[in-house]
């Protein structure tokens, strides 16, 4: 009777102390890293930064309504519940050429999945000073950001502006890069000026 209670004191003591050794330690072999890395890269799919080739002219006569952004529209897939934060940049310059003021009431918001999100909605202002030929470079540049909840899905977002009213000698409004004749600007490249200077679109998570 007494080696089986012997045996079974010494088994169980061998038992324990080698549950211990694992206790606050980290083993190369655990799936722990694979585990993350998985978590990390199929929680969205997300483009890089939109940088704009093309600018959008508004026209104090005609265009009275949301009209969108030329490529500032992206597509993506969230797989799980996810705060979604969307930052863009506008540039805003008078497009008629004009010796005196003027003034644009403008505003900008976020599309998504084919509905206005009015959470997004911010004043994009406008003011001309004169200038001569320089009247398009650059005028304004302002920048918005956005915090987003999303649900697993699939979803499309479009920035649009509106324009709501014209003042002063304003009546034509460009919202874009314009990169063919910056004043100080000879020793830029074309890609350079238009990365510096386009309208923007970013998403991250």
């Amino acid at each position: 009777m007494k080696k089986p209670t012997l045996t079974f004191i010494l088994f169980c003591f061998i038992s324990i102390a080698y549950t211990q050794v694992g206790i606050g330690t980290i083993t190369s072999g655990s799936s722990l890293v694979s585990d993350i890395d998985s978590v990390n890269s199929n929680n969205v799919v997300l483009p890089t930064v939109i940088i704009s080739n093309n600018s959008l002219e508004i026209n104090a006569s005609s265009d009275s309504q949301w009209l969108n952004v030329p490529d500032l529209t992206t597509t993506f897939t969230v797989s799980e519940n996810k705060i979604v934060k969307i930052d863009w940049t506008l540039f805003a310059g008078q497009a008629n050429s004009s010796s005196s003021s003027g003034f644009a009431q403008m505003f900008t918001i976020l599309e998504v999945n084919g509905v206005n999100d009015v959470a997004s909605s911010n004043y994009f202002p406008m003011i001309h000073n004169p200038g001569g030929s320089n009247y398009r470079l650059l005028m304004n540049a302002s920048k918005f950001s956005h915090a987003i909840n999303l649900d697993a899905g699939t979803y499309t977002v479009r920035v649009k502006v509106l324009a709501a009213s014209f003042l002063g000698s304003t009546n034509s409004v460009e919202i874009g890069s314009y990169i063919d004749n910056w004043v100080g600007a000879g020793n830029m490249t074309a890609q350079e000026k238009l990365n510096a200077a386009s309208n923007k679109l970013l998403i991250t998570f």
